[in-house]
């Protein structure tokens, strides 16, 4: 078979590829519709050691300082993979916590290091509700600064180390019912002209 006949053969069933298409768009098109806009959050943190090693000590100025920061920002980084910490943030914010394991509750939280040995970490969340997401990232900046109090307390980490929160980032990312409709409607002309030909060949048996 030509290229035309398969085209004659889809034309001819048009109304079953037709309708697939038009169903299958407007049914993607309605239910992204339906959805609640994603909400991103965002802090970061960035870990600062003022105390200045001596150079003749150590041979190289702040080196000392900066590496040490970096494994503080690694800690912090690793507390939101704890589901015990997490769930003293939400604990803080007073919202409830979405996960009912804790291997769940370890990764509601997203962290970032552009850099292996950065003192800086950026902590992230996605929620569907704008209010508890800023209470969830005003109360991770809040716990994080406890910690670090409570670890200088117990004598545990140096009083030159102090950790700086940025202001909360939250974006909301709404979702394209124009785009998931196209895509449904391309979807579908491919399903009804696999339909039409299958068709086509079965009623030729």
């Amino acid at each position: 078979m030509e290229l035309r006949d398969y085209i004659r053969i889809i034309f001819k069933q048009k109304l079953i590829v037709v309708g697939l298409a038009i169903i299958l768009g407007a049914a993607g098109f309605g239910y992204i519709t339906r959805q609640a806009p994603a909400i991103d959050g965002s802090v970061t943190f960035t870990v600062v050691n003022s105390e200045r090693f001596p150079a003749n000590q150590y041979g190289c100025d702040y080196y000392f300082a900066i590496q040490s920061s970096a494994l503080l920002a690694d800690t912090i980084d690793g507390w939101f993979g704890s589901p015990n910490f997490v769930a003293k943030v939400y604990d803080t914010a007073k919202v409830a916590l979405p996960s009912d394991t804790t291997r769940a509750a370890g990764r509601i939280f997203k962290s970032v290091k552009e850099i292996e040995k950065s003192p800086i970490v950026v902590i992230s969340i996605k929620t569907s509700d704008r209010n508890e997401t800023e209470k969830i990232i005003a109360a991770a900046a809040g716990v994080v600064g406890q910690e670090i109090e409570q670890l200088v307390k117990l004598g545990k980490l140096p009083s030159s180390f102090s950790v700086l929160a940025s202001d909360p980032l939250i974006l909301e990312s709404k979702p394209k019912p124009e785009l998931t409709g196209v895509v449904g409607l391309v979807v579908g002309l491919i399903l009804g002209s696999v339909i039409a030909l299958g068709k086509h060949y079965f009623n030729e048996r």
